[in-house]
């Protein structure tokens, strides 16, 4: 399959995902069918909502200087960005502050940032949670440690 194609299935399939309704300040519920539907009553709630495009701004606690270049972006379920060198895309399974990445697709170009991009991934797969709090929004793993940090 070449790259073309490729790149046309994943636009087609972010124009056909579905995106529900939220407001700023709302948290999606869980679900009896999603990941922490039994979520303790400690999980910390967030602010605002992972919709919409989000530039990172730090991984595994280390400044992004090139902002523009790692990007995530959430539209209902369905989730692209950019680590670096190559697009991305996958799904999220959200409830309440719980947060789990499908697999994660990207295309594959190389560039200087191969090694950074690398770590990214890595963080999107690790992830199990998330924050937002003052317009920063954090993934954070099993073991709540901060794997990369985000702002619009």
């Amino acid at each position: 399959m070449n790259k073309p194609y490729i790149l046309l299935v994943v636009l087609f399939a972010l124009a056909c995902g579905t995106s529900s309704p939220s407001s700023p300040g709302a948290t999606t519920a869980p679900s009896a069918s999603s990941p922490g539907a039994a979520a303790s009553a400690t999980t910390p709630l967030s602010e605002g909502s992972l919709e919409g495009a989000w530039k990172l701004v730090a991984l595994e606690g280390t400044a992004i200087a090139d902002k523009k270049r790692f990007n995530i972006a959430f539209k209902g379920d369905a989730v692209s960005g950019s680590g670096g060198c190559n697009g991305f895309w996958t799904k999220a399974k959200q409830a309440g502050a719980e947060l789990v990445f499908d697999f994660v697709g990207a295309t594959e170009m190389a560039c200087e940032l191969l090694a950074q991009e690398a770590a990214y991934f890595k963080a999107l797969k690790e992830t199990r949670s998330f924050t937002i709090t003052s317009g920063v929004l954090e993934f954070r793993s099993s073991t709540g440690a901060k794997l990369v940090s985000f702002e619009r």
